[in-house]
């Protein structure tokens, strides 16, 4: 798994042509989003992307984003 708060960070990252697109091309909008509304973007705040891959396990999501995937898709999260 890997979290991008920054455009740099993606840049940085080392990612393949085509997950370089994605991840760097939803940050841009949600960033863009923030600006569009006269607000900074500030990823502690307003979130950030996260580029789940292969052998993530639930445990390393909840350790990203505070709770389990699963958990949503049945709608809970503890």
């Amino acid at each position: 798994m890997k979290e991008f708060r920054s455009l740099e960070e993606v840049d940085r990252a080392g990612l393949g042509d085509c997950a370089h697109r994605v991840v760097h091309g939803t940050l841009k909008r949600l960033i863009d989003a923030y600006e569009a509304c006269g607000q900074e973007y500030v990823p502690e705040d307003d979130g950030h992307v996260v580029l789940l891959e292969p052998g993530d396990t639930d445990d390393d999501v909840r350790a990203a984003i505070g709770y389990a995937l699963r958990a949503v898709a049945i709608g809970r999260r503890n």
